[in-house]
């Protein structure tokens, strides 16, 4: 049942960015504009630290729903191609503010998390993988599902997304600003 499942996504990832040519790159390298904006209509853009030769070169990225909302499920999808092999133990640096709170007592949540747990799910083509992260060189397709609980509320946040490997090579790195609102007729 998994092998059917993980065939299924893949056919339908392939299906996806074989229809999109104008949004992927037959070479290894993609043509950013850094900073700049990346095709799926969310709010993240690439980092101004980001360059050519991250290690995760991300041709599409989809945030469902945008805005997201308080009390809804929030998925991620993030399309690209691993440039080479990630080595093991990943870092994912986060740093997220609400812009509302202007006191200098509130600088925002930063931490450091292991790349392999926060990114729920890398699907690659190859069935015959062991395990699915760290990911290896070729495509792939990054799925995150949350739940965004009632007692987050309503933000105005800044967020940055940072991954590198442990010597320090950046995997990706995305930055966005975004209003997260309760869906129309809820309230806190």
């Amino acid at each position: 049942m998994e092998q059917i499942r993980f065939l299924a996504v893949n056919t339908l990832a392939w299906l996806a960015w074989l229809q999109s040519p104008s949004q992927h790159s037959t070479s290894t390298a993609t043509t950013l504009s850094i900073p700049g904006v990346i095709p799926g209509g969310s709010n993240l853009k690439f980092c101004s630290e980001s360059r050519d030769t991250d290690l995760f070169q991300i041709e599409q990225l989809i945030v469902n729903p945008t805005p997201p909302l308080v009390e809804e499920n929030l998925d991620i999808y993030i399309y690209g191609t691993f440039l080479s092999d990630i080595s093991d133990d990943p870092l994912w640096n986060y740093y997220a503010r609400d812009l509302r709170d202007n006191s200098t007592n509130n600088p925002g949540l930063s931490g450091t998390l292991p790349f392999c747990d926060i990114m729920e799910s890398i699907e690659q083509p190859d069935p015959n993988r062991e395990k699915e992260c760290p990911p290896e060189k070729g495509f792939g397709l990054i799925s995150l599902h949350y739940y965004v609980p009632w007692f987050v509320g309503e933000a105005n946040l800044t967020v940055k997304f940072d991954a590198m490997t442990k010597e320090g090579e950046r995997i990706y790195c995305l930055d966005g600003e975004f209003e997260l609102l309760y869906p129309e007729g809820k309230s806190a």
